[in-house]
């Protein structure tokens, strides 16, 4: 019988731990930019950073998730 790895060791956890950071970051972005000119231009930016940033930390989650149950499936 096998030791069981590490649940950090494995590939899509940690991949979708990383997409999650990146996600975060994504949504954090308008934060951190000159102030836009326009309340309609401040609107798209926001729009598109969370747009962005949502599907980033989606995806992460699924990866994750895919990842814990692999990890948890192994002897």
């Amino acid at each position: 019988m096998m030791a069981r790895k590490s649940l950090f060791s494995r590939g899509p956890f940690l991949m979708g731990l990383t997409l999650l950071v990146f996600g975060g970051l994504a949504f954090a972005l308008p934060a951190f930019l000159p102030p836009a000119q326009s309340p309609e231009a401040a609107a798209e930016i926001g729009r598109i950073t969370g747009m962005i940033g949502g599907g980033l930390m989606g995806v992460g989650l699924v990866a994750m998730v895919f990842g814990l149950l692999r990890w948890m499936r192994q002897a």
